[in-house]
C-alpha cells in the first residue's frame, strides 16, 4: 500500500532558536497508513529477477527485469494484461525513476557491459540519452547496478556502485 506522512508541524532550529513553520497550505490529500499493510493486487511480471519497480502513479507502475524489456503495469487491470512498452536493442535496463513531469528515467547497460548511460522517455519516446561528459569522458562506470533519482531541483542523482560515487547532472 502505497501513502505518505503529513507532520502536523515542523521545527527548525535557527540562530540558536527554534521557529515552529506553518503547514504548507498546497500539500496533496493525504492517505492515512494502515496498521496492517494489505496487499491490493499482486502481478506475475515473468521477470526472473525483477530488477525495479517504480510508481509512475496509483494506478501504473515501472517494471523492468534481466532483459531490454521495460513494462508498464497496470493495477486496475483485472485481467491484470501486462504492457510491453519500450524495448531496446542490445542495451538492459538497470534501473527506473518516474520524475515530477510524469517522464521517465533509465539507467541502462550495453550488453556487453563496456557501456552505461541514463534515457529520457517523454510519452514511451526517447528524447534525451545522458552518457559522456562534454570532453567525450564516460559519465558512469562501465556495467554494475545503479540507481536513479531526480532530487528537488530536478537533477538527475545516479547512485553508481561500481564507481563508488553519485554522478548529478542538470
Amino acid at each position: 500500500m502505497f501513502g505518505s506522512l503529513s507532520p502536523l508541524s515542523i521545527y527548525t532550529e535557527e540562530h540558536d532558536y527554534t521557529m515552529k513553520l506553518q503547514e504548507a497550505v498546497s500539500s496533496p490529500p493525504v492517505k492515512p497508513l494502515l496498521d496492517e499493510p494489505r496487499p491490493t493486487v499482486t502481478i506475475n511480471t515473468g521477470y526472473l529477477p525483477l530488477r525495479c519497480v517504480s510508481c509512475l502513479s496509483e494506478e501504473e507502475v515501472w517494471t523492468c527485469g534481466n532483459n531490454e524489456i521495460m513494462k508498464l503495469l497496470n493495477l486496475q487491470v483485472k485481467n491484470k494484461q501486462i504492457q510491453t512498452v519500450i524495448t531496446q536493442q542490445r542495451w538492459r535496463p538497470w534501473n527506473v525513476c518516474s520524475t515530477s513531469s510524469d517522464d521517465i528515467l533509465v539507467t541502462m547497460d550495453r550488453e556487453d557491459k563496456k557501456q552505461s548511460k541514463v534515457v529520457r522517455y517523454v510519452c514511451f519516446i526517447e528524447k534525451q540519452t545522458i552518457q559522456f561528459d562534454y570532453q567525450g569522458r564516460p559519465l558512469y562506470s562501465s556495467g554494475g547496478i545503479k540507481y536513479i533519482s531526480e532530487n528537488r531541483n530536478l537533477d538527475i542523482c545516479v547512485a553508481d556502485r561500481g564507481a563508488k560515487a553519485v554522478v548529478v547532472v542538470n
